[in-house]
């Protein structure tokens, strides 16, 4: 499964901002199926995520008025890995209201969140969670296993 990821890391001062764009390729399995959760509930699933991506982060007021890309100039690429747990109850065949709690592991990081100096050290590691609630959508007829939207 293919996912893309917005964040928006608010700062303690509150008055800077990072945001945090990234495209993964997930691996998804259905653990609902293998604990056997239809032997007590139609409704309830569960399903765990494994992936690995590219990322960028970067503060919009860092940049200059004649940059000409302003998302991706002295933004910080990232290599991330993620993984997460998603619980899932199905509405009816197709769809589903999910939550998705996710840990992501940047490596090839060099500034902090803060946008700070750069560490010329190798491969800064950083890491954080996320924590989200949407919906889904189950396309064909095969199951009614939900595919997740993320």
């Amino acid at each position: 499964m293919a996912c893309a990821q917005y964040n928006l890391f608010m700062l303690e001062d509150g008055d800077v901002q990072t945001h945090y764009v990234g495209i993964l390729g997930n691996v998804v399995m259905e653990l609902g199926n293998m604990m056997n959760f239809e032997s007590f509930s139609k409704h309830l699933g569960l399903m765990m995520h494994v992936g690995v991506g590219g990322a960028a982060m970067w503060q919009p007021e860092r940049f200059s008025e004649d940059v000409t890309s302003r998302m991706f100039n002295q933004a910080d690429e990232i290599i991330t890995f993620n993984a997460g747990l998603a619980p899932y109850v199905k509405i009816n065949e197709n769809w589903a209201i999910n939550l998705e709690y996710g840990f992501n592991y940047n490596i090839e990081q060099s500034r902090p969140f803060d946008m700070g100096e750069v560490n010329e050290e190798p491969a800064l590691s950083a890491r954080f969670m996320t924590f989200s609630i949407g919906a889904s959508y189950h396309f064909g007829e095969q199951s009614s296993k939900p595919f997740l939207l993320f």
